[in-house]
């Protein structure tokens, strides 16, 4: 029963897998625009990671029996505003010195 679980889940995912799992390999080339361009897909992996997380916690749980807006979508949303802002704090910080 758990074997088929995780198999569905790495059926699900399998292209933010991959594309995790490379742009961490690859990311230790030289060139700064391919860094910048693999650092952005790792970081929007991460983002979706975490809107998944969010889904799977919001479906289990019910708030309300009749919800009066799409709040899928406002948790992805919220999410990736949320994730830039930080990732957009840590550059500023980090190249403002």
């Amino acid at each position: 029963m758990m074997h088929n679980q995780v198999w569905d889940f790495f059926k699900r995912n399998f292209l933010l897998v991959l594309l995790f799992v490379s742009s961490l390999h690859l990311l230790k080339l030289e060139s700064p625009e391919i860094r910048a361009f693999l650092l952005a897909s790792f970081l929007e992996c991460i983002a979706i990671a975490f809107s998944g997380v969010a889904v799977f916690v919001f479906t289990k749980v019910k708030f309300t029996e009749q919800p009066a807006t799409s709040n899928l979508g406002l948790i992805f949303l919220g999410i990736h505003i949320s994730f830039g802002l930080s990732v957009l704090a840590l550059y500023l910080a980090q190249f403002s010195n």
